[in-house]
C-alpha cells in the first residue's frame, strides 16, 4: 500500500478498517494520550483537589491514585481497537443492540459537547491573553485548529499528538523544576483530611480518565490486527495516566510570591 502523508484526507468514517489499511505503531498511543492529557482542563481538574480542602500531599496522592485507577478502564477499551477495527460507540451495539446503542451514544455526544464548550472557553481565553486579542478571537482560533486537524483525519491527529507530546512534556518538566524550590514555604492550607474528601478528590480524577473511554479505541483501530493487547493497553495507559497525573499534580504546588519580604 502506498504510504500516505499525515495530510492525506481521511477516507473512513465509522466502518470497519480493513487489514490492508492498518498502519501505525503502538507507541503512538502513548504520545497521543500524553498530549491529550497535558492541557489546561487537566490543570483545572487538579485544582479541584485543593478546593476540596486537601493539602499538597493528600492532593497529589488523590490525583495519582485516581488517574492510575481511572486509566485502567480507558486503556482496556483502547486495546479493543486493533482487534475490532471499529469506533468505540459502534462497538457498543454488541452490548446494547443496534437501537439500544442510541442512548449511550446520545449521552456521549452531550458529555463531549460540554467538554468542548469548557475547553473552548478556557483555552480561548488563554490564547487571547497570550496573543493580546479579544477573547472571542481566541475562542475562534482555538476551535478552527481543532476542526481542521480532525477534518484531515487520523494520521494528522497522531502526528500532531507526537509533536505536542514533546513540547508539552518539556514545558511541564520545566514547570516542575521551577516549582520545587518553593515547596518548603508553602503552607498546607488544608481544612480537612477526612476520608470523604480524599475519596471525592480521587473520584474526580478517576472520572477524568473514564470519560476518555467512550472513544479511546477510535484512535487505536488502525493498528495492525496482530498488535498484542497488552502492548496497546500499556502504551495507552502510560500516556493517559502519567500525563493526567503529572499535569494535575503541577496545579496544587505553590507559586513563588512576588510580594516583597
Amino acid at each position: 500500500m502506498k504510504r500516505q502523508t499525515p495530510f492525506a484526507l481521511e477516507r473512513r468514517t465509522i466502518e470497519h478498517i480493513p487489514a490492508a489499511e492498518r498502519h501505525g505503531k503502538p507507541w503512538h498511543q502513548l504520545a497521543l494520550w500524553f498530549s491529550t492529557n497535558v492541557q489546561i482542563n487537566t490543570l483545572i481538574t487538579g485544582a479541584v483537589t485543593i478546593g476540596m480542602g486537601l493539602d499538597l500531599t493528600w492532593a497529589i496522592i488523590s490525583i495519582v491514585v485516581g488517574n492510575l485507577v481511572g486509566g485502567l478502564f480507558m486503556a482496556y477499551h483502547s486495546a479493543q481497537g486493533p482487534q475490532l477495527g471499529l469506533p468505540q460507540m459502534v462497538q457498543s451495539r454488541a452490548q446494547f443492540g443496534f437501537y439500544g446503542a442510541v442512548l449511550p451514544s446520545a449521552m456521549v455526544v452531550l458529555m463531549y459537547l460540554g467538554f468542548a464548550v469548557e475547553g473552548s472557553l478556557v483555552a480561548g481565553q488563554a490564547i487571547a491573553t497570550w496573543a493580546h486579542v479579544p477573547k472571542i478571537a481566541g475562542i475562534v482560533v482555538f476551535n478552527l485548529v481543532l476542526l481542521l486537524i480532525p477534518l484531515v483525519g487520523y494520521r494528522l491527529i497522531h502526528a500532531a499528538g507526537r509533536i505536542v507530546a514533546v513540547i508539552s512534556g518539556v514545558a511541564f518538566l520545566a514547570l516542575f523544576v521551577w516549582l520545587v524550590p518553593h515547596l518548603p514555604s508553602h503552607p498546607s492550607g488544608a481544612t480537612t483530611h477526612s476520608v470523604g474528601a480524599v475519596v471525592s478528590a480521587m473520584s474526580v480524577c478517576v472520572a477524568w480518565q473514564v470519560t476518555w473511554a467512550p472513544y479511546v479505541s477510535d484512535y487505536s483501530r488502525y493498528l495492525p490486527e496482530d498488535t498484542p493487547t497488552r502492548v496497546t493497553f500499556t502504551y495507552t495507559y502510560l500516556g493517559s495516566a502519567v500525563g493526567g497525573a503529572g499535569t494535575m499534580s503541577s496545579e496544587p504546588w505553590p507559586r513563588p510570591s512576588t510580594a516583597p519580604r
